[in-house]
């Protein structure tokens, strides 16, 4: 009996040993893929070594830290565990599954932290990628903390703009931008990315698709240019573009001049080690289809260096590329080269504007107005690459790059941005892989297209901006079509119809209304510029009782006269600004006259007053009027000798106005 135990015992650890080695042959295939840049397959191999590994370890424990050998000055190792858990949430951090890498990295953390400091880093992406915002900034800030290379500080530093960015789009809204994916006739298996018009009907875009090869029996993912051609608005099966004279394993990213003869695309292989090489081909189309394609001859293609994303303007002038030949910022730069009988010449960088020190491309020139949008990760933004704008001219300056924002933009990857329509935005096409674990797919962009007015409301005195201002934009009829508040700076933004007519005013308790602008556009977006408010003067400035003789009436008139308006509006301003004050409104005669008379003409005169301002807004039941002729003088109209006086008769001949409440 005890014989048997001893070889069941011995059987046991025979099979643990067993099971260890398969674990040690999945980790040194996973390994093996990972330095060769296959880091679907590596994920496959280090998630069969861990799940060897929980089937063994009650027996043998594979990851176990080898003791330091007695004498030896080798320091101790990191727990290869700790290592094989990184390599797996790098392997899918590097496919952009950040939903898988996201746990990965946390046991990572938990386990040494210290071991890969940039992990941190890392596992923040993927916070911020699934969505957990707050939990991404935490992560970044005890990140920072570590005091990391100058490189990771400048990433996360960006990272952390990128949060509050992210929140701050997202708390905006979609507005009035419509996205659809593209349908399944486009959107398939893989990838389907980089659209371009070959013509009118005739939309060009690359794919990745499964492929056997027949010679290994393996099936392989490449990329390749498809067709597929548009009706009603929807897409026909896309169809394999035919390739030839190329010896790159993928094709993609296509552009065609403004005639459709030539193409311009991106031919690229993947190294041993997992990086890849690419160059810009061109082919024409003539009479038996696309001829074989050669490489791009000029400056485009410079030897030892990358050029991709080729882009043709609308009017065929200009070649734009991305390339990250020397003479550029950083990483990959946007480059252009003019184009003469569809061959380029000398290639020039497009600029610090537009090119940052992190990966800049997939360059698109909206010619109508003016606007080149590319992809770019160096720049405040949602998260991976995003799309800018910038206005400008070849040869010329540039604006400063803006976001296209969301929902243009994505916590995710945008990228290859085209448009046809009349105005930037109103039908276009972008790449995103905002609704995929690993794949940019196409999506359909549409926007109503609507004028916008800006500007800044300040104080006249002082030059202060005046938060809390109702900015309205009313039309033609007088109809109110947009209205907005300003913010504490003053600012504000109306949104209309282009091409159509409105007028702008602006309003505020205690301010004058302005009208600031009457005028249509067809640009976005119209600078108004600053305009400033005039403080409602207090007529009273203290006092109770305000005596005026400012107010005029015609000879014998009981109406206030033209000329008096605006003294009245002024007082219509004051009584809007104070809802809560009451007026005792009196009207004052000279002596000329008999009594009666002039109680009766005070009286109208008084009673025209209060008609006034009920019928510019003020409720009546905040006036009063009384007529008191010639009663209350406030000075004698005789002098001793009887003799009139008539600077006392003008005097006496007023209204006052007086404060009951």
């Amino acid at each position: 009996m005890f014989k048997y135990i001893i070889i069941t015992s011995g059987l046991v650890v025979s099979l643990a040993v067993a099971d260890a080695q398969v674990v040690k042959n999945y980790k040194r295939a996973a390994d093996k893929f990972y330095k060769q840049g296959d880091y679907y397959s590596a994920a496959q191999y280090y998630e069969k070594s861990l799940a060897g590994n929980k089937s063994a370890q009650n027996n043998y424990e594979p990851y176990q830290v080898e003791k330091k050998q007695t004498g030896s000055t080798q320091s101790k190792g990191v727990n290869p565990k700790v290592t094989l858990l990184y390599n797996l949430a790098g392997s899918y951090y590097k496919l952009q599954d950040f939903s898988h890498a996201e746990p990965y990295y946390k046991e990572v953390i938990d386990m040494d932290a210290a071991a890969y400091p940039n992990a941190l880093y890392e596992y923040a992406i993927c916070l911020r990628a699934n969505g957990k915002y707050s939990q991404a900034q935490q992560q970044l800030e005890k990140f920072l903390k570590t005091k990391p290379a100058p490189e990771y500080k400048a990433k996360a530093t960006l990272e952390l703009a990128n949060c509050n960015f992210i929140q701050q789009q997202l708390q905006q809204g979609e507005g009035h931008v419509k996205i659809v994916k593209l349908n399944s006739q486009v959107n398939k298996e893989g990838a389907s990315y980089a659209a371009a018009w070959m013509n009118a009907s005739t939309l060009v875009f690359t794919a990745t698709r499964s492929s056997v090869d027949e010679h290994n029996k393996t099936t392989e993912y490449n990329n390749a240019l498809y067709t597929t051609a548009q009706h009603s608005g929807s897409f026909d099966e896309a169809q394999k573009l035919p390739i030839t004279g190329i010896t790159s394993t993928h094709q993609g990213v296509a552009t065609f001049t403004p005639d459709g003869k030539k193409m311009f695309f991106t031919g690229w292989n993947t190294l041993a080690d997992g990086n890849k090489t690419f160059a810009i081909y061109s082919s024409e189309n003539g009479a038996n289809g696309w001829t074989p394609a050669t490489l791009v001859e000029g400056s485009v293609n410079v030897e030892g260096t990358d050029a991709r994303q080729p882009h043709v303007t609308a009017d065929g002038k200009y070649l734009l590329f991305s390339s990250n030949r020397p003479g550029g910022q950083g990483g990959f730069d946007i480059w252009y080269a003019p184009l003469k009988e569809g061959r380029p010449g000398k290639a020039m960088n497009i600029g610090t504007a537009i090119n940052t020190k992190e990966d800049d491309g997939a360059p698109f020139y909206f010619a109508p107005a003016n606007t080149l949008v590319f992809a770019s990760k160096g720049r405040t933004g949602m998260g991976g690459f995003d799309l800018f704008s910038s206005t400008g001219a070849f040869g010329s300056s540039w604006s400063e790059a803006v976001n296209l924002g969301y929902p243009v933009n994505s916590v995710k990857n945008d990228s290859y941005f085209v448009s046809r329509g009349k105005n930037l935005l109103e039908e276009a096409i972008i790449s995103s892989d905002r609704a995929s674990l690993c794949c940019l797919e196409l999506f359909s962009l549409h926007k109503p297209y609507h004028q916008y007015f800006s500007g800044q409301i300040v104080d006249c005195e002082n030059k202060t901006p005046i938060g809390g201002v109702t900015v309205t934009a009313t039309n033609t009829s007088g109809q109110s079509v947009a209205t907005q508040t300003t913010n504490m700076e003053g600012y504000y933004t109306l949104e209309t119809e282009i091409g159509k007519e409105v007028r702008l005013t602006a309003v505020k308790d205690k301010y004058k209304n302005e009208a600031l602008v009457a005028a249509s556009a067809s640009s976005d977006t119209i600078n108004v510029g600053q305009n400033c408010l005039t403080k409602i003067p207090d007529p009273f400035k203290g006092q109770e009782t305000l005596v005026t003789h400012d107010l005029r009436f015609g000879y014998n008139e009981k109406e206030v006269d033209p000329a008096s308006y605006g003294y009245m509006n002024d007082m219509v301003a004051y009584l809007k600004a104070n809802p809560t004050v009451k007026l005792e409104i009196s009207a004052h005669t000279d002596g000329i006259g008999s009594a009666s008379y002039n109680q009766q003409l005070s009286q109208a005169r008084a009673d025209a007053c209060v008609s006034y301002l009920v019928n510019a807004g003020i409720d009546a039941s905040r006036l009063i009027a009384k007529g008191y002729g010639a009663t209350q003088p406030l000075e004698k109209e005789k002098d001793k000798r009887g003799r009139d006086i008539p600077s006392a008769r003008e005097k006496n001949r007023r209204v006052e106005f007086k404060i009951i409440k």
